[in-house]
């Protein structure tokens, strides 16, 4: 990798380096690079579902306004947007 950061030519090199060696055995190369992501982060998109008021909800309303959150809505937006997909529907 000091050389290209062209993961599938380094991995035809690996290959040919091993047809150089004298290897005459079916060859498979897999390389895997670990990142931080950064580059691949996209947009939350969040589809808010239904809203349930029991008590025994209280996780499944803890998980929803987190995931509302991540997303950039509050749970007041996410009633109405959740309102509008059901007219939307209708």
């Amino acid at each position: 990798m000091k050389q290209t950061n062209d993961l599938a030519l380094i991995c035809a090199d690996l290959l040919d380096e091993c047809l150089n060696r004298g290897s005459h055995d079916n060859m498979s190369a897999m390389i895997i690079q670990f990142k931080n992501g950064i580059d691949y982060k996209r947009p939350v998109e969040f589809v808010p579902g239904p809203w349930f008021e029991t008590e025994k909800d209280k996780k499944f309303q803890t998980a929803y306004i987190a995931d509302a959150q991540a997303a950039g809505y509050t749970i007041e937006e996410c009633h109405t947007l959740r309102k509008k997909l059901e007219q939307e529907k209708k």
